[in-house]
Order: C-alpha cells, then sequence, then structure tokens
C-alpha cells in the first residue's frame, strides 16, 4: 500500500507531460499556525502533576514551513508532486538557586503530496488561482524531560516517537509571471483528514495518551497557511 500513492502520481505526471509543453519548478516558503490541541493539552496535563510551580514558555507556535514541488501545466491546470516540511515545539520550564526543571517537545513532519492549481481569473499578466494540496504526514516527536536539584541529576529521560496523518489544503494563489518566473503568495487553511496516535519509534505497540484524560494524543497540523511562491518554466520543445 506505502507504493501505490508515487506510482499513482508518476503515472499522472507522465500522463499530462505527454499532452503539456511546459512544466513548472516550483518552491514555497512560509509561515505555518499549526493547532496541536493534543500536545498542548499534554503540557497542561502535566503542569497538574508538577509538585512545584512551572510555566508554559512555548507552546508550539507559528514556524517557518517549505514545500518544493514539480507541477506539469494543461491549459489553465498545473498538477504534480510536491514534498512539505514543517516543525514547532514547546517548552515548560522552571529555574532558581535550588536547581532547574524542563520538558522539552519538538515536533515536525515530512509530508509528500499531490499539488494541484486551476486559474480561475486573468487580469493583464496577473493571474488568480485556486489551488489544493493533499498530503501524508510522517511526523516525529521528541520530549526531552530534564530535572536537576541541588546538582543531583534526578530525571533526564528523552523518547522518540512517529505518527502518520493526511491533510488537505485550499487555498487561493495570486501571482504574477515575468518571463520564465513567477512569484506569488498563497494563502491556504490545512485540514486533518485521519490521524494515528504517536507511538515510540522503537515500538509500534507503546501509543502515547493524555494519562489525565485517557485520549490518545495525535498529530494536529491544522491552521493557516500563508505562503511566497517562486516557480521557474521550463518549456518543452517540439
Amino acid at each position: 500500500m506505502k507504493q501505490i500513492a508515487p506510482i499513482v502520481i508518476l503515472m499522472l505526471v507522465i500522463s499530462l507531460q505527454a499532452k503539456s509543453q511546459e512544466y513548472d519548478l516550483m518552491f514555497q516558503t512560509g509561515i505555518g499556525n499549526y493547532s496541536m490541541s493534543d500536545l498542548k493539552g499534554l503540557n497542561q496535563s502535566l503542569l497538574k502533576t508538577l509538585p512545584f510551580e512551572a510555566k508554559v514558555v512555548s507552546d508550539f507556535p507559528p514556524y517557518w514551513t517549505y514545500r518544493p514541488a514539480i507541477l506539469v501545466k494543461f491549459n489553465r491546470i498545473s498538477i504534480g508532486a510536491s514534498l512539505s516540511y514543517q516543525s514547532t515545539g514547546s517548552r515548560i520550564s522552571v529555574k532558581d538557586y535550588s536547581g532547574e526543571y524542563r520538558f522539552d517537545m519538538n515536533v515536525n513532519a515530512i509530508s509528500p503530496g499531490i499539488y494541484a492549481e486551476v486559474e480561475v481569473v486573468k487580469i493583464n499578466t496577473l493571474q488568480v488561482s485556486f489551488y489544493t494540496s493533499a498530503e501524508k504526514s510522517t511526523t516525529r516527536l521528541s520530549t526531552d524531560e530534564y530535572f536537576n536539584v541541588a546538582d543531583s541529576l534526578l530525571i533526564n529521560e528523552k523518547f522518540n516517537l512517529k505518527a502518520k496523518s493526511f491533510s488537505l489544503e485550499p487555498g487561493i494563489c495570486i501571482s504574477y509571471p515575468i518571463m520564465f518566473f513567477t512569484f506569488g503568495m498563497n494563502i491556504g487553511y490545512s485540514f486533518p483528514m485521519g490521524a494515528k496516535a504517536f507511538y515510540l519509534s522503537d515500538n509500534k505497540d507503546k501509543t502515547m495518551s493524555n494519562t489525565e484524560t485517557g485520549k490518545a494524543v495525535v498529530p494536529k497540523w491544522e491552521g493557516l497557511r500563508a505562503w511566497l511562491t517562486f516557480s521557474y518554466t521550463i518549456k518543452k520543445g517540439k
């Protein structure tokens, strides 16, 4: 099953390329706003169990995201394969003369997918398009808990976990072509289409759950996306 998606994408691109006279090498970079409600809930549950007062100093803030893609252009439609990367994290921390406690969670995802764009309005050279990106993500989560009191190390634990999820990102794109180059801006929203619980990288049977609620903890990359888009058009010879 893991091999089906790449094969389908490759066959689709080859089929369209046979009828197309050009294709785009596209690169996007921007800011992603990530829900991560399950992981945020995990932080709040942890705070309640600590025997001392600590604070969440960072709680999965918006962060940079990147997406290269190869698109085949066919009339007003562009479609092809993409690969995105996104990351964020959190920290619970307290430190004074007696010691230090911190709990870090760093999360990132690599997401192959299909990117499609349809031109709907063209005013002189300015183009307005609708786009959709459908992706399958592999999310990696690393946790690091550290507790030191009076120079005595009480806790120093690190775990690596993984999770699978799907997402759909519709949005609008405004672009301006100059010769073989196109510059644009995309605004979209990523919707989760299903996610599975985090599991230990070396043991899939051990999954992460919130001990307070008893619910499984899953990655939630849902949120607003704002992209700057750069692409280079290559025209095929006759």
